[in-house]
C-alpha cells in the first residue's frame, strides 16, 4: 500500500516525487509574478509613449523646415484700373473707381489682407492736394500656395458749389492720389495651436485719368510710415505717377518690415524649439525607464533571494 507521505505510487511502478512549497514561498512567487506582469505592462506603456513623442519630434522638425523662412513675400501684378459711371446731381458729382492686384502666396499658410481704416483720396494740383473722396481695401484671403485678386475701392465726390472741384473737371488729365491703410496677417498653426502675426501697411499711391475718355493709367505707390508723421511733400516728390496711356505692367511684392520678419521668426523658433526640446527629452527619458522596467524581476534582486524564491521546500 502507498505510504502516507507520497502523493501516488503503484506496485511495479517508480514512485512519483512532488515539489512542495511553503505558504511563504508561494506568496513570494505570486507577488513576484504580479510584479513582473506590472513591470512588463508599464514598460510597454512607456515604449508606446516614447514612440509617440518621437513621432511628435519628427513631425515638429518637418513642420519647422516647412515654415522656414517664416514669411515669403507675395508677388503681385497690377491689373488695369477701372473708373465707374459718373452720377450727377445739382449739388454733387459722384464717381467710383476700382484698383486691383493679382497676388501669388508662396507661403504654406493663408495670408489675410484687410482694411485698417479708410484713406483719403486727393486730387493733385499745382498748389497741393485737394481732398475729393475716400478709399478702402476690400478684405481678401490669399490661400496657402495659391493666388487671388485684391481690390481697393475709391469713392470720389465733387461739390458743384466748390470752384476748385469745378476747375478739376475742366482739366484734360486728373491726377489722383490715395492713402492706403491695410493690414496683413497670417497664422502658423501646429497641432491646433496658432502663432499669429500682423502688420499695418501704409502707402501713398497715384494714377492719372483722362477725363474725356475715362482712360485710367496704372498705379504707382511709395511706402508710408505705419505710425504716421510722414512729410507729405517728400512723399509726393518720390511718387512718380504713370501717365494715363502708360501700358506697362507693374509688379510689386508684399513684404514684412525687417523688424516684423525678425519678430515672426523669433516667435516661430521659440514655439517649435520648445516642442522639439520637450518631446525629444521626454522620448529619451521614457525609453530609458522602459528599458529598465523591461528587465526580469530577478535581475534587481540578489542571487540568494532568487534561489530561495525558486528552490523547492521538500522532496519526498
Amino acid at each position: 500500500s502507498p505510504g502516507p507521505l507520497t502523493s501516488s505510487s503503484h506496485l511495479g511502478a517508480a514512485p512519483t516525487c512532488h515539489l512542495i512549497r511553503t505558504p511563504r514561498q508561494s506568496l513570494e512567487l505570486g507577488a513576484m509574478a504580479k510584479a513582473i506582469t506590472c513591470r512588463s505592462t508599464c514598460a510597454i506603456t512607456l515604449f508606446t509613449a516614447s514612440a509617440l513623442l518621437a513621432a511628435l519630434f519628427v513631425y515638429a522638425a518637418v513642420t519647422l523646415v516647412r515654415f522656414t523662412p517664416a514669411y515669403r513675400p507675395m508677388r503681385c501684378t497690377q491689373l488695369p484700373n477701372e473708373l465707374g459711371g459718373m452720377e450727377m446731381t445739382p449739388e454733387w458729382i459722384n464717381v467710383t473707381g476700382l484698383a486691383r492686384k493679382h497676388c501669388e502666396n508662396p507661403n504654406p499658410y493663408p495670408v489675410i489682407v484687410g482694411n485698417e481704416k479708410a484713406g483719403t483720396v486727393f486730387a493733385k494740383t499745382d498748389s497741393g492736394l485737394v481732398p475729393i473722396g475716400f478709399g478702402f481695401v476690400e478684405p481678401m484671403t490669399f490661400p496657402e500656395g495659391g493666388e487671388a485678386t485684391g481690390e481697393e475701392h475709391l469713392h470720389i465726390a465733387l461739390s458743384m458749389s466748390d470752384p476748385t472741384a469745378v476747375a478739376l473737371l475742366g482739366q484734360p488729365v486728373l491726377k489722383v492720389v490715395t492713402e492706403v491703410f491695410a493690414t496683413t496677417s497670417a497664422t502658423i498653426t501646429f497641432l491646433g495651436v496658432g502663432v499669429t502675426s500682423s502688420q499695418l501697411r501704409s502707402k501713398l499711391c497715384g494714377f492719372q485719368v483722362e477725363l474725356a475718355t475715362k482712360k485710367v493709367g496704372p498705379t504707382a505707390c511709395v511706402q508710408m510710415s505705419p505710425h504716421g508723421g510722414d512729410n507729405m511733400t517728400e512723399l509726393l516728390s518720390e511718387l512718380e505717377i504713370p501717365g494715363a496711356k502708360d501700358n506697362r505692367t507693374f509688379t510689386s511684392e508684399v513684404r514684412l518690415t525687417p523688424e516684423d520678419q525678425e519678430k515672426v521668426s523669433r516667435l516661430k523658433n521659440q514655439a517649435f524649439g520648445g516642442i522639439l526640446a520637450a518631446s525629444g527629452l521626454l522620448a529619451v527619458a521614457l525609453l530609458v525607464v522602459g528599458l529598465v522596467l523591461a528587465k526580469p524581476a530577478c535581475a534587481r534582486r540578489n542571487a540568494k533571494d532568487c534561489r530561495e524564491a525558486s528552490a523547492p521546500a521538500a522532496e519526498v
